[in-house]
């Protein structure tokens, strides 16, 4: 795990810096452990956000 995070990080973040509310590592790892749980739509992996 920590090699995937730090592999994450040493992407750039291409975003205007006033707009990142979340990292992109956050974002990338909300993404995969949702879909993992089960997620399947953008409004499901809002949720899994939410409750973790």
């Amino acid at each position: 795990m920590n090699l995937l995070i730090t592999y994450l990080k040493s992407i750039d973040d291409k975003r205007d810096s006033w707009k990142i509310r979340h990292t992109l590592v956050d974002i990338v790892l909300l993404i995969f452990f949702a879909r993992l749980s089960g997620a399947e739509y953008w409004e499901d992996i809002e949720d899994f956000g939410k409750c973790y």
